[in-house]
């Protein structure tokens, strides 16, 4: 081999070590970051029942009561977490169209809620000149309380507008379930 193919041969194998040496670094820290997003909407202050079954039966029971409600759980927080992206993010270019995805989640008091939002913001008037929009992006949820007809959920959401500013905030979303659909009652910002 001449010189030129051995420093070739050295160059691959410096880059395919180099691969490996960052595959193997950054393995935990992908895992870790799958592992928190499969878990972050789990609600850590609900009690688990510790006390062990003896009957197949009951512990049949207890696993179908469990699943019924991380289901619930899982439910209203995805209703809460999809409404809030949708009636947050909206722009002067689609004035009658802003909220209309926000309604899917919306109870009748929260639609009247979102056309008075929409008639009273300044931006979204008919006299208003000039581009504005917002994005708002759900960064993290919690469950507070539920039940079989009601909910609370709070959620950190990050807001960005067209200039590129960015804020943080809070908000507390009551659910209240309406022939068996979750929907938005009230919204109210922390």
């Amino acid at each position: 081999m001449n010189k030129k193919q051995i420093r070739i041969l050295i160059i691959v194998s410096i880059i395919i070590i180099l691969l490996i040496f960052f595959v193997v670094l950054f393995r935990d820290k992908l895992n870790k970051k799958l592992i928190n997003l499969n878990t972050r909407n789990i609600d850590n202050s609900v009690p688990i029942n510790t006390n062990v079954q003896k009957t197949e039966e009951k512990n049949e029971n207890l696993e179908m009561i469990s699943a019924k409600d991380e289901n619930l759980n899982l439910n209203v927080v995805s209703v809460a977490r999809n409404f809030l992206e949708r009636f947050g993010s909206w722009s002067t270019d689609n004035k009658e169209n802003n909220f209309v995805t926000a309604y899917v989640y919306a109870t009748n008091d929260m639609k009247n809620s979102i056309k008075d939002f929409s008639i009273n913001t300044e931006q979204l008037k008919d006299g208003y000149n000039g581009y504005y929009g917002v994005t708002t992006k759900v960064m993290n949820t919690k469950l507070i309380s539920s039940d079989n007809s009601s909910a609370k959920v709070l959620i950190n959401f990050q807001k960005i507008d067209n200039s590129g500013s960015v804020s943080y905030g809070d908000a507390e979303l009551e659910l209240l379930k309406e022939e068996d659909k979750w929907l938005v009652d009230s919204f109210i910002l922390k």
